[in-house]
């Protein structure tokens, strides 16, 4: 058993837990704990995994994972071993997309040119379809045209409206129904009213990257955290700096989780596996500040001034 081992089964018989209790607290199976305990980490399902059990662990037998990982550096398989492999078959797509969309441009302005004889073909047949008959044409007085025209050009006539003549009764006198106005419609302004805010004030590379936003014009705090896919999972750590956790275990299995967070004034989120979570603050996305592929792990913290 290794050091690691030995501190993390010490702190688990200070607190009188089995495995079994363990497992029904951190969600993880008994024979990744007793890896866990013997050092085995070669039989998780991978590097990130095995940092992240090992970190649940820790937190529920009331130690500090970050201390840990510090202490057992050694002993603790990086996460950031799996990633090139995972940037290389990106990486590889995007040359793919990237050809396919290189040929489509090429044809494009061809395309356009087509598309542009089309448009005028069909606007000419069509002026031409609607264009009204001449009918009559324009007098001819002391030899000049009439109205700025010049002489022997046609002008379609153009009839006057017939106009009711008002109905007379059989004494002679006129009678004309009252015609009522038709009042104007005004148009109302809606007062102004102010939209949701969410800024960027900050952000930090370095190992475990840092995002800070403010989030204004609502009295509304709401974060939805998704699994993106059927087989995306991730540890989500969700705190606020009062201390309180709200969410400190793995998300997976397409599953969601939604926080209401209105009473809190800062809140901040841990995501060990960004590429397989999507965010949603008061129902709007918030995208990764860094790329998800370049930096798997990353928190977020969210200020909130209530409206």
């Amino acid at each position: 058993m290794s050091e690691l081992g030995q501190r993390l089964r010490q702190a688990r018989a200070e607190r009188n837990l089995t495995l079994e209790q363990l497992q029904n607290t951190t969600k993880i199976q008994k024979r990744y704990l007793e890896a866990i305990e013997a050092g085995k980490f070669d039989v998780m399902p991978g590097n990130f995994y095995a940092r992240a059990f090992l970190k649940q662990y820790a937190e529920a037998v009331g130690l500090d994972p970050e201390q840990l990982f510090h202490e057992f550096a050694t002993e603790i398989p990086r996460a950031d071993d799996e990633v090139p492999e995972r940037m290389t078959r990106i990486k590889r797509e995007q040359k793919a997309v990237s050809t396919r969309g290189s040929k489509f441009l090429s044809f494009l302005p061809t395309i356009l040119v087509i598309v542009l004889i089309l448009a005028i073909a069909l606007s000419f047949w069509f002026f031409n379809q609607n264009k009204p008959s001449n009918s009559g044409s324009v007098s001819e007085e002391s030899g000049s045209g009439v109205g700025g025209y010049e002489e022997g050009i046609t002008l379609p006539s153009q009839e006057e409206p017939e106009v009711e003549k008002p109905k007379v009764d059989e004494n002679g006198a006129g009678s004309e129904e009252p015609v009522t106005p038709v009042p104007d419609e005004q148009e109302t302004d809606e007062p102004a009213t102010d939209e949701m805010q969410l800024e960027k004030i900050n952000q930090t590379d370095g190992k475990t990257p840092l995002t800070t936003y403010k989030l204004t014009g609502t009295d509304k705090f709401e974060i939805t955290l998704t699994a993106n896919k059927p087989e995306g999972r991730s540890y989500i750590g969700v705190k606020s700096n009062k201390g309180k956790s709200y969410f400190a275990q793995e998300l997976n299995k397409g599953l969601s989780k939604t926080f209401d967070l209105s009473s809190e004034e800062e809140v901040e989120l841990n995501i060990g596996r960004t590429i397989d979570i999507d965010i949603l603050v008061n129902g709007q996305p918030l995208p990764y500040a860094f790329p998800a592929t370049e930096n798997v792990h990353q928190k977020i913290m969210i200020q909130f001034v209530k409206k």
